[in-house]
């Protein structure tokens, strides 16, 4: 096998794990799309040497990225908060440790 041949090997080995990887950890899904819409996101995907789907995905994260963030935040903490239930404060204290005062 010459250099160019094993090179070739190296490359589709990557490629397969990679698609492999990539498999496991998204989720496919369906979307519809207006005809406008996907007519100018398959020029968008041309002209930026990428797929349509990639250009779905980086939208999502622009726009929802920090919200998906703040959910499994908030998850993490509510499943801290399920295994040790005695370590939670009531209001009060969290205000008085905050030193800040809320009127009723």
């Amino acid at each position: 096998m010459d250099m160019f041949e094993q090179l070739w090997h190296i490359y589709a080995i990557i490629y397969i794990t990679l698609l492999v990887m990539m498999e496991q950890s998204m989720k496919r899904t369906m979307i519809y799309l207006p005809e406008q819409t996907h007519q100018g996101l398959r020029k968008l995907a041309f002209e930026a040497n990428t797929s349509i789907a990639e250009l779905i995905r980086r939208a999502i994260d622009t726009v929802y990225g920090e919200d998906i963030e703040d959910i499994q935040d908030m998850e993490q903490e509510l499943a801290k908060y399920r295994a040790h239930p005695e370590s939670a404060i009531d209001l009060e204290r969290y205000l008085r440790h905050r030193k800040a005062h809320v009127p009723t």
